[in-house]
């Protein structure tokens, strides 16, 4: 408790002393996991499978065998994500590692006076390895390091950023979380410097009785003085087949090409045996309604 203390206080001294500025690597922001994204990214204090990496570190020290995860989104004009994770529980704590990869395609080039000079491609990937322990009987913590690349043609900038996350179990029926996200130096690309969209977020879960639950996140993005609130409820019959809908609304600050949706979310998902599929139908500002496919396996 002590070190959750200190974890939260820093926090908050980072949140009330930002300043507004424009944030880079949006995809940072788009989300791990169609079962998370059909609750609306309510994610936080349930984190109990291999894409908390992603929603939070903490929740990986709960897992109780190793799991393997994949996320794949398409949008218009061949715009491309995916999300690629793997957890393995050892007796050092759960040692995870993760990739996404943000593609979008062939490009237009133009010149200085709006003419053709070919195409060109920009991708965008990060790395993220992650180690995540009990800290008590009912609480854990995790914390990853990722490396970042963005590359637009032949120009990249690369950096290094960090993430920490802590969960509770309060009782039979509530889970608690904070994460943090996205701490590092930011990225230059070309002649314009970027902060990483830096975060902080707390969340809720509460178990109504077994197959239903229903979470609630607050996310404040720190640079960008913008904050995202997000509740979520997943229903699963006999185990085998879930339904899913959240709820994601975005207060303040300035909207991001990448990583933005509002509104409602819904999701279904399958478990047969060791496999799970998930899907989840999200809104998007930019790109109208977007798909999201996902499948896990759990090893054992």
């Amino acid at each position: 408790m002590k070190s959750f203390l200190i974890f939260l206080s820093g926090a908050v001294f980072l949140i009330s002393n930002s300043v507004h500025a424009a944030t880079g690597a949006s995809f940072l922001k788009i989300g791990a996991g169609a079962r998370a994204l059909g609750m609306g990214s309510a994610f936080t204090a349930v984190a109990d499978d291999a894409t908390a990496i992603y929603w939070n570190p903490g929740g990986l020290a709960r897992m109780e065998g190793p799991q393997a995860s994949a996320m794949h989104t398409e949008w218009i004009t061949d715009i491309r994500f995916d999300h690629l994770a793997y957890a393995q529980p050892t007796r050092v704590g759960t040692i995870a590692g993760s990739v996404a990869y943000l593609s979008q395609g062939s490009l237009e080039k133009r010149g200085e006076n709006r003419e053709k000079r070919g195409t060109f491609q920009a991708q965008d990937v990060a790395f993220t390895l992650s180690l995540a322990r009990p800290l008590t009987f009912r609480s854990s913590y995790g914390l990853n390091v990722k490396w970042i690349e963005q590359r637009i043609d032949n120009a990249s900038a690369s950096g290094i950023a960090f993430d920490a996350g802590w969960i509770r179990k309060t009782g039979n029926n509530v889970n608690l979380g904070l994460s943090i996200q996205n701490l590092g130096p930011g990225l230059r690309l070309i002649d314009d410097t970027y902060r990483l969209p830096f975060s902080v977020t707390g969340g809720f879960q509460y178990q109504f009785f077994d197959g239903i639950s229903l979470g609630a996140d607050f996310r404040r993005y720190v640079y960008e003085r913008r904050n995202t609130i997000s509740l979520g409820t997943e229903y699963w019959l006999m185990n085998r087949v879930a339904l899913r809908a959240g709820y994601n609304e975005v207060q303040g600050g300035t909207t991001s090409r990448l990583g933005q949706w509002t509104g409602i979310h819904m999701g279904l998902g399958l478990k047969t045996m060791n496999t799970q599929m998930d899907y989840a139908l999200t809104p998007s500002a930019e790109f109208g309604n977007t798909h999201r496919l996902s499948f896990s396996y759990q090893i054992k």
